[in-house]
Formats: C-alpha cells, structure tokens, sequence
C-alpha cells in the first residue's frame, strides 16, 4: 500500500486505474464489498458508453486539437480564438506529449481528451507549462532534481470534454450525458 499525503491509501487495482481509500473506516483498511460493487459497475457502464484510445495518427491528434480550441478558445475564453484561425488549439508542448481521446461508442465522436506532456528531449531543463505559468507558487526543495529527476516528471494537460457530453444528473439529458439527438450532434 502506497501512504499519500491526504491520509489516502491505494488499496487496488481495477483495469490499472488505482483505486483511493479516502475515509473508509474497515478494520480491513480497504472498501467494502458494496463500494467495490459500485465502483465495478461504474467501470462497466463507462466502458459501455465509451473508449479510451491513444492519439496517435496525425488525424486522431487534429481531432484532439480541435476538440481543445472549441472547449479552451470558443467555449470558455482561455485562449484567443484569433490565435488559431484554423480551429486547432496547440502549442510548443504538443510536439513532446503523448494525447488520448475519448470516443463516444454510439456514435464514433470524440468527446474528450487529454494530453501527457512529457520532458523535452531537445533541452533537459525546459519547463514543464505549470512551471512556466505558477512557478513562484512551488517550493524549491519540491522540485530538488538531485532526488526528483526531470526526466521522470510529465503534466497532464488541455483535459477538455465537449460541452455535449458535461450534463450532469439533474440535467435534462440522455442517460449518462449523452447529447441530445434533436438538438443534432455538434462535435465541441
């Protein structure tokens, strides 16, 4: 078992997605038969509705990009839509990241995705975008590269979801988010 800061410990593994305890009080120390039942039938019913794939053709990493300018530049403002006239929210940290998609199984859409920016192998002490943007915010002894080498850090970053697959449960809504039919299927 894994100790992490937050009192939490990693008590399983379920399709290698670990599994937090964060305040069962079992004298076993893990999740109740219940819980366990629960979170099997959430990983069911997800896969279900949807695949997770990695990016990586050309076209899948568009899909990716596109999906990020309709959520980051259209959607909500965090970039500058005149920044990319051609749709595509990407940047100098693309070139060295590992993408995945979310693919709605119905109907073959890409409904997410997230990228892994991994270290930059054309400069050993290039910035990872949190650093750059939230450097003063970190303790220096947090990022000691004697004992936390950069070559074994990565971000995860630009996780965007289309707006037509965020409703949550009092939403009116299909089950589990799904857009809705009449209103047609905008890819965002």
């Amino acid at each position: 078992m894994i100790k992490r800061d937050m009192g939490e410990q990693v008590i399983g593994t379920v399709k290698n997605k670990n599994i937090l305890n964060t305040g069962a009080s079992h004298s076993s120390g893990g999740l109740s038969p219940l819980h366990t039942h629960n979170i099997n039938e959430l990983i069911k019913s997800f896969s279900r509705h949807f695949e997770i794939v990695s990016a990586t053709t050309e076209e899948e990493i568009r899909q990716s990009w596109k999906l990020r300018y309709q959520v980051y530049s259209v959607k909500n403002h965090f970039e500058n839509p005149d920044d990319n006239p051609d749709q595509l929210e990407r940047d100098e940290y693309d070139a060295h990241s590992a993408h995945s998609l979310l693919i709605h199984r119905a109907t073959g859409l890409v409904v997410g995705t997230v990228r892994l920016i991994l270290p930059n192998p054309a400069s050993v002490d290039a910035l990872f975008p949190i650093e750059a943007h939230c450097g003063t915010s970190f303790n220096g002894e947090a990022f000691n590269h004697a004992t936390l080498p950069r070559r074994s850090l990565a971000e995860i970053s630009r996780f965007a979801i289309s707006k037509e697959f965020k409703r949550r449960i009092p939403d009116k809504s299909n089950v589990f988010g799904s857009p809705d039919i009449n209103q047609g299927l905008q890819q965002e």
